[in-house]
C-alpha cells in the first residue's frame, strides 16, 4: 500500500524533492526527512514499479497534456496519467503551461511534431480562450485538480500581445485552476525582461499558489536559463520568503536533479533552510 499524503498542520508547507536515481536512493535510506517525493508521470509510465519502491508520498508531475497548445493528447495518455494518480495517491496533479506538440508549419497541417520539451505558449488573446477551454476540457479527466507552472521565458514569443502575469491572471479568474509557481522561472523572466524578481512577484495571483518550485538558474551570453543541476541563487530563496508572506502554498519542491553532484548532506541542509524560511 502507498504512504498517504498527512492532512498535517495547515500552517506547514510540505518540502520534498523532485525524484532522481540519487534522491531516490537518499529516502530509501532516510525517508523521515522529506515530506514527499515529486515524481514525472512519464517517469511512472515507463517504470511502473518505481512507485511501489518509494517509501513516501508521492507528487505527480506532468508534461504530457499540453496545456498551451492545440494537439490535444491522447486518450491513452489521459486514461495512464489518472490511472497513476489513483495508485500513487496524487494530492494534484502538476502540469506546464506549455506545448510539447504541435502541427507542423511546412505541410498541410496533419502531421504533428512532439517536442520532447515543454515550450511557452504565445501570451495572446486567442491563446487565452484556448487553454481555457483545453484546462476545463482536461480537468473533466480526473477527481484530482491540475495545477499549472509557470514557464520560463527567455523572449517575447511572437504574436503575444499581453504578459505572462496578466495571462496567468486571466486563465485564474476564468478558472478553477491552482498554480505550481517556479519561483526560479520566475526568476528568469524577471531578469531577461530587465525587470525586478520581487516586483514581478507582485503581479503574480498568488492567491491561487498550491506548490513552489526552487531550483537553479544559470547564464549564458546574457540569458537566463533553468539548471536543475546547480544551487538555487539567493534571490530565489528571498522569492520564497516573500511569497509565503502573501500566501499559503501547500508544498515546496526542491529541483536538484539533473545532476549527481550534490552531496546528501547538501541537499538535507537545504531541506532544512526550506521549512525555516516557510515556517
Amino acid at each position: 500500500m502507498r504512504p498517504k499524503h498527512g492532512s498535517g498542520c495547515p500552517m506547514r508547507a510540505r518540502v520534498g524533492l523532485a525524484w532522481s536515481p540519487q534522491i531516490g536512493a537518499l529516502i530509501s535510506r532516510d525517508p523521515d526527512r522529506v515530506d514527499y517525493v515529486e515524481v514525472p508521470f512519464e517517469r511512472l509510465r515507463a517504470s511502473e514499479q518505481l512507485a511501489e519502491s518509494l517509501p513516501i508520498p508521492i507528487i505527480l508531475h506532468c508534461s504530457s497534456m499540453s496545456v498551451g497548445g492545440d494537439v490535444a493528447p491522447t486518450r491513452g495518455t489521459l486514461d495512464r496519467i489518472r490511472e497513476l494518480a489513483e495508485q500513487v495517491d496524487t494530492p494534484w496533479i502538476g502540469e506546464h503551461l506549455a506545448f510539447t506538440s504541435a502541427h507542423r508549419f511546412d505541410d498541410d497541417g496533419n502531421e504533428i511534431v512532439n517536442t520532447d520539451y515543454t515550450i511557452c505558449p504565445q501570451f495572446s488573446e486567442e491563446s487565452l480562450e484556448r487553454c481555457i477551454s483545453t484546462f476545463k476540457g482536461l480537468q473533466e479527466n480526473f477527481e484530482r485538480r491540475i495545477i499549472l507552472e509557470n514557464p520560463p521565458q527567455y523572449f517575447v514569443v511572437p504574436g503575444s500581445t499581453m504578459s505572462q502575469t496578466e495571462f496567468l491572471s486571466r486563465l485564474v479568474s476564468q478558472t478553477d485552476v491552482g498554480l505550481l509557481l517556479d519561483l526560479a522561472h520566475l526568476y528568469i523572466t524577471a531578469r531577461n525582461f530587465k525587470q525586478s524578481p520581487m516586483a514581478l512577484l507582485d503581479e503574480y495571483p498568488t492567491s491561487r499558489v498550491v506548490e513552489v518550485h526552487v531550483s537553479g538558474v544559470s547564464v549564458e551570453d546574457g540569458t537566463f536559463w533553468d539548471n536543475h543541476g546547480i544551487e538555487a541563487p539567493e534571490p530565489v530563496y528571498s522569492l520564497l520568503a516573500a511569497l509565503f508572506e502573501r500566501a499559503a502554498p501547500e508544498a515546496v519542491t526542491l529541483e536538484f536533479n539533473w545532476h549527481s553532484h550534490f552531496s546528501e548532506s547538501a541537499l538535507l541542509e537545504k531541506i532544512r533552510r526550506v521549512r525555516e524560511l516557510v515556517s
